[in-house]
């Protein structure tokens, strides 16, 4: 039977994953479906199955999932007035003891199998099975912890799964047995990919493009420094500092003598979702918003309104904007703790995560960091990942764990 092989970055906000070379990116999100709605279509065309990742109506059942029932997936989900439900990034679950992490990857795999089917000419009405090896990730937080990675591990491998498409008069069943999972942490599996982007490898030419932003960036804002050691003086790095802002956390991953620093490694519940969920709570207190989720508010902020609704937007954002630059000074608080023990050593602090991205547009984050490696005397560079690469390096490192496995 043929393998899928999946690197799948499962993040707060999206999931970022790459199956047999095909790029898969979804919102973190499902909502339970109404099945009193207008029924799906009855029929199967070539237009509807391009974009069925879009689409997902599914049922899950696995062992290892404990919320039953019938949801839309991703985009399907942001889409009408259900609940929209999301990981809860202040509830300390984390995404290991959490169904939602098993329903969005179950379901993204079968529905690129279901994808495959259907393109390769095969019955879809018939079950469905697809053998998978995977690698991903976890925030640093829960990974750190062996045992947790051991189980979250086992979720996938212990059981077969089973998903239910229950899209068209007739459902489909594609049945999930995994072969191998390993899963890494967060941050520091990212590092992966900017070391092999030092040197390039054979099949991976997004290396050689990210070599090129890394470079970019490092000569806008280190010119003189750029022109007498060249951009392999931060790929190459032995000591290193990694700041992966993502939507529910920052993770520090510390390496020293090119070797990841457990003792300094860590974990803090700060991100882009931080941010968000403060701006609901105070767009509601103020009077200028009421939105159900994270995900609502990033829509609304989004769309491009007009009249007084802009102006209430603005406002919005100003308070997103604030929210963010509170996200940026616990970011650095926390990294002024780890450059105390390291600063005098410290080759390269990378900026990197989808929280990077509004981190870099709306605060000040990056000239703060500048000042302290100022302040304490250190002499290392603080690169910011370009958007290209931000959201997706835990993605390309998981890529290159799975060519190891």
């Amino acid at each position: 039977m043929e393998i899928m092989n999946v690197a799948n970055d499962l993040g707060y906000g999206f999931v970022k994953a790459d199956v047999d070379g095909q790029q898969v990116y979804m919102p973190s999100v499902i909502a339970a479906k109404q099945t009193y709605l207008a029924p799906n279509p009855a029929t199967v065309t070539d237009n509807y199955m391009d974009t069925f990742l879009t689409k997902m109506d599914a049922t899950v059942n696995s062992v290892a999932v404990k919320r039953n029932g019938r949801y839309l997936i991703g985009e399907a989900a942001t889409e009408g007035s259900s609940r929209k439900q999301t990981f809860n990034i202040y509830s300390g679950i984390g995404k290991s003891a959490d169904d939602l992490s098993l329903i969005l990857t179950l379901t993204m795999i079968a529905g690129v199998k279901l994808q495959r089917a259907y393109q390769a000419g095969k019955d879809i009405f018939a079950p469905l099975t697809a053998s998978v090896r995977m690698s991903t990730a976890l925030p640093i937080a829960e990974g750190r912890d062996v045992r947790v990675l051991e189980q979250y591990e086992s979720l996938f491998k212990d059981h077969k799964h089973t998903v239910t498409f229950n899209n068209f008069a007739d459902p489909i069943t594609v049945t999930i047995t995994f072969e191998e999972v390993a899963a890494f942490l967060e941050g520091e599996v990212a590092s992966v990919a900017l070391v092999n982007a030092a040197t390039g490898m054979e099949g991976f030419p997004e290396l050689d493009s990210l070599r090129e932003t890394v470079q970019a960036d490092y000569q806008t804002n280190y010119s003189d420094r750029a022109k007498k050691y060249g951009v392999d003086e931060v790929l190459q790095a032995q000591n290193t500092l990694i700041i992966d802002a993502g939507e529910g956390t920052g993770d520090f991953v510390v390496a020293t003598d090119g070797v990841a620093n457990p003792a300094l490694t860590d974990s803090i519940p700060l991100g882009y979702g931080t941010a968000l969920e403060n701006t609901r709570q105070e767009a509601r207190v103020r009077g200028i918003g009421d939105f159900k989720s994270r995900y609502e508010l990033k829509t609304y902020l989004s769309r491009k309104l007009s009249g007084a609704n802009a102006e209430k937007q603005a406002m919005v954002k100003e308070i997103l904007n604030e929210q963010l630059q509170v996200v940026a000074d616990g970011l650095v608080d926390e990294a002024s703790d780890i450059l105390t023990n390291v600063a005098n050593d410290l080759d390269v602090i990378f900026v990197l995560g989808g929280s990077s991205i509004p981190l870099a547009e709306a605060t000040t984050m990056r000239e703060q960091l500048v000042g302290l490696v100022t302040s304490m005397n250190a002499t290392s560079p603080v690169i910011w990942i370009d958007r290209q690469y931000a959201q997706v390096l835990n993605e390309l490192g998981l890529k290159l764990a799975l060519t190891a496995m």
